[in-house]
């Protein structure tokens, strides 16, 4: 075998490593009210007729967000209205624990079966994963500490003469 041998890089053979600079993009001035006009309306409280529906929907096992869009309402809309309506948010809550015990059920079969990957993923999960109810607890006493020290706060302003803060 012949070694040959190879010529040495000249400057003027390598690529040069300083960047082009990024062309400035002009800022229109009236690009906050552009964003202003196209903002997405505020959020509302659902009926009971609209509540009634979504948690139907997804009893039946329709995707959250799939079920906003059939009702015609936002995801924003149903998060004002779980915020404001405890029951509502419980039934929300109590949708999700079926539907995650029956896939829980469905894998756990699929491990009895026989199944290495389902014995796995079941597994993991029952390690992070709280009891439902013990979770449903949780955040419920967390919703009602909030409220609890909100109404504490206002009536202590009441009481000191203390305006509120905007």
């Amino acid at each position: 075998m012949s070694k040959r041998k190879i010529a040495p890089l000249r400057p003027d053979d390598v690529p040069s490593r300083k960047q082009p600079e990024p062309a400035q993009r002009p800022v229109p001035e009236d690009d906050w009210a552009a964003d202003a006009e196209d903002a997405d309306p505020p959020a509302r409280l659902l009926t009971r007729s609209e509540k009634r529906e979504i948690v139907t929907l997804m009893r039946l096992g329709a995707p959250p967000l799939l079920s906003f869009q059939k009702v015609g309402v936002t995801f924003e809309d149903v998060m004002l209205t779980a915020d404001e309506d405890i029951r509502f948010y419980s039934q929300l809550q109590q949708v999700h624990d079926v539907l995650a015990t029956n896939v829980n059920s469905a894998m756990y079969k699929a491990a009895m079966n026989g199944s290495v990957t389902a014995q796995t993923q079941f597994l993991r999960r029952s390690k992070q994963q709280p009891l439902p109810e013990e979770d449903h607890q949780r955040r419920i006493d967390s919703r009602k500490l909030k409220r609890l020290i909100v109404r504490a706060t206002d009536q202590w302003r009441k009481e000191l003469g203390i305006e509120e803060e905007e």
